[in-house]
C-alpha cells in the first residue's frame, strides 16, 4: 500500500508540473511510468504492449486546462499552453506546438510500398528554444497543408500522430517526427512570431560516424577539397546536381561529404581550408565506406560559424594538422574486423539490424561455411567494369537497363547463398564478388564455365570451401519483402581465422563469466 501511495503522489506531482508554464527542461523518469516519457512504459511502469486500453480510454486521466484564446484564434484556442517540441512523444495525447517553418518541400507525387499512388508534402519547424521537428501529410492532409505553410513563417501545430522518427529521411535530429491527419490543425502565429534559431551543433567527431549509420549528425571540419558541382540525369530521369567535398578533423579522420541540389549549387567553391559547420548531414555507408549527404533542402552548413570550437580548430590546423596521417572510414578495413563481435547466438537475439532507424548494424562472427545453395549462386552481369547489373537475355543478346545498352557478352558474378555456423547458431548469409573469389578461390568468370562445362567439378569446388574456419564481418539489416519483414545478413569481408587473437577472446571472455556473482 506505501509504494503504491508513493507512486500515485509522484505521478500526480509530474502530471502537474507538465502543465506548467515552467515546464522547460523537466524531464519525467520512466521509472515513474510517466506516460509521454522516453520509455517504453505505460501507467505504473507496466509495458505498453501489454495494455488493456488505449490511454484515451482510461479513466483517472488529468486534462490539461482550457483557454479561451490563443494567438491567430480558431479551435486551438482550447489549448493554453505550448509544448516544447522536445517534450513530444506517442504517449502525449494532447499536445500544441508553436513553430518557425525552416524548411519546406513541394507537393509531389510518389508511390507505396504496395504501388498506391500518394501525394506527399513535408515541412520543417523550430521552437524558440530552437529544436525541429519533421511533419509530413500525405493525399488530402498534403494537400491542405502544402496551401497553408509558408516558408519562414510562423505557425500553431495540433494533433496529428506522434511517431518515431526514420532517420534515413528526417534531417532535424529529433527522435520523433509527426503525421498530419484529419484533426490536425495548423494556424498562423500572427502576434508571436518566432525568430531563425541561431546555428548550433551537436558535434560528433568523424570517427565516430559509422555508429550512427543510417542517421544525420552534425560535424565541424575542415574542407582539404571541393569538387565541381556536376549536373547529371539518374536512372529514374531526374535533373540532380552533385558536389562532392573532402573534409578531415581533430580525430585524425578523413571522409567524403556530398552535397545535392541547391546545397551543392550554393557552395562556396573557395571555402577550401575553411572551418564549415555541417548541421543534419546523413551518415551513408557505401561500398565498404562512410561517407556523410546533405538533404536536397533540409540540412544546413556555414562557412566559419560563431562557435566557441571553431578558434580552437584553426589552431589545429595551423600546427598539429601538417604533420596528422588521416585515416578514412571503411566498413571493411581491418580493424573493423576486431569490433563488435558476437556469436551468431547473441546477434539473432539481440535483433542486430533490426531497427526503427532502418539502420544496418556491423558484427564480426568467428564461423565456418557448411552449405552453399548450388542454385542460382552465379548470375550473369553487364560486362562494364563499373556495373552490377544482371543483364536480360534478348534473342541471344544480353541488355542491361542501368546502363541502356546491348551487348553480345556478359560477365559472371557471385551470389553464394551460404549457411554459416559457429556452434550457437546458423543463418543464411549472401557473400558477393569480390568476397565470394576469395572464399571459393576461383574467379566468377571461372567458376561460371566449369559449371556450364562439368556440374561435379562445380558442385566438388563448392563443397572445397565448407568447414573453414573464417572470421567473417557480416552486414545486418531488416527489409520488407512480400510485405513481411525478415533480417538480411550479408558477408561484408572474410579472413582466414587468428587464432591468436580469437584465442585471447575467449580467453577475455571466460574471465569476464568467471567475475560474475550469483
Amino acid at each position: 500500500m506505501e509504494i503504491r501511495y508513493k507512486i500515485k503522489n509522484r505521478k500526480l506531482i509530474s502530471h502537474y508540473l507538465f502543465f506548467q508554464e515552467s515546464f522547460k527542461g523537466f524531464k519525467p523518469q520512466s521509472s515513474i511510468g510517466i506516460p509521454w516519457g522516453g520509455s517504453e512504459s505505460g501507467d505504473m511502469g507496466e509495458p505498453a504492449a501489454k495494455r488493456t486500453k488505449p490511454l484515451s480510454e482510461q479513466t483517472n486521466r488529468i486534462v490539461p486546462p482550457m483557454s479561451t484564446s490563443v494567438s491567430g484564434g480558431g479551435p486551438l484556442a482550447g489549448l493554453a499552453s505550448v509544448t516544447p517540441i522536445k517534450s513530444l512523444s506517442p504517449y502525449l495525447q494532447r499536445w500544441k506546438i508553436h513553430g518557425l517553418v525552416t524548411n519546406r518541400e513541394e507537393l509531389r507525387a510518389i508511390k507505396s510500398k504496395a504501388g498506391k499512388d500518394l501525394r506527399i508534402f513535408s515541412f520543417e519547424i523550430a521552437d524558440k528554444n530552437g529544436d525541429k521537428i519533421r511533419i509530413t501529410g500525405f493525399d488530402a492532409e498534403a494537400d491542405k497543408a502544402s496551401t497553408q505553410i509558408q516558408q519562414g513563417q510562423t505557425y500553431f501545430i495540433a494533433n496529428g500522430a506522434v511517431k518515431t522518427a526514420n532517420k534515413q529521411w528526417n534531417y532535424t535530429g529529433c527522435d520523433y517526427e509527426i503525421t498530419l491527419n484529419r484533426t490536425s490543425e495548423i494556424t498562423p502565429s500572427y502576434d508571436d512570431k518566432i525568430e531563425k534559431p541561431a546555428f548550433r551543433l551537436r558535434i560528433c567527431p568523424l570517427k565516430d560516424i559509422p555508429a550512427h549509420n543510417g542517421e544525420t549528425v552534425d560535424v565541424l571540419v575542415i574542407v582539404t577539397e571541393v569538387g565541381e558541382a556536376v549536373n547529371f540525369t539518374s536512372r529514374t530521369n531526374k535533373d540532380l546536381t552533385k558536389r562532392d567535398l573532402t573534409v578531415v578533423d581533430k580525430s585524425g579522420t578523413e571522409t567524403q561529404i556530398i552535397l545535392w541540389g541547391d546545397v551543392a549549387k550554393g557552395f562556396d567553391p573557395e571555402a577550401k581550408g575553411q572551418v564549415v559547420g555541417f548541421k543534419g548531414y546523413a551518415v551513408k555507408e557505401y561500398q565498404g565506406g562512410y561517407s556523410l549527404s546533405s538533404g536536397f533542402s533540409a540540412s544546413e552548413y556555414v562557412l566559419t560559424p560563431s562557435l566557441p570550437e571553431v578558434a580552437e580548430l584553426y589552431e589545429w590546423k595551423d600546427g598539429e594538422m601538417g604533420t596528422t596521417t588521416f585515416q578514412k572510414i571503411t566498413v571493411t578495413g581491418g580493424s573493423n574486423l576486431l569490433t563488435n563481435q558476437r556469436p551468431l547466438r547473441l546477434m539473432q537475439s539481440l535483433r542486430l539490424g533490426d531497427n526503427a532507424s532502418g539502420a544496418a548494424e556491423f558484427v564480426t562472427i568467428h564461423a565456418d561455411i557448411v552449405r552453399i545453395k548450388p542454385e542460382n549462386s552465379l548470375y550473369k552481369a553487364c560486362p562494364s567494369p563499373d556495373c552490377k547489373k544482371k543483364v536480360v537475355d534478348v534473342d541471344g543478346s544480353y541488355r542491361c537497363e542501368k546502363c541502356g545498352h546491348t551487348t553480345q557478352n556478359f560477365k559472371w558474378l557471385y551470389l553464394l547463398q551460404s549457411e554459416i555456423s559457429d556452434g550457437t547458431a546458423s543463418v543464411y548469409a549472401t557473400i558477393f564478388s569480390p568476397v565470394a573469389d576469395q572464399i571459393i578461390g576461383k574467379s566468377a568468370d571461372e567458376l561460371g564455365n566449369i559449371m556450364e562445362a562439368d556440374h561435379n567439378e562445380f558442385m566438388q569446388i563448392l563443397s572445397d570451401a565448407y568447414l573453414k574456419p573464417y572470421t567473417f564481418r557480416i552486414k545486418a539489416k531488416s527489409e520488407f519483402y512480400n510485405d513481411e519483414n525478415r533480417m538480411k545478413y550479408v558477408v561484408m569481408k572474410a579472413a582466414n581465422r587468428d587464432y591468436a587473437t580469437y584465442n585471447q577472446l575467449l580467453l577475455n571472455t571466460i574471465a569476464k563469466l568467471d567475475a560474475i556473482t550469483v
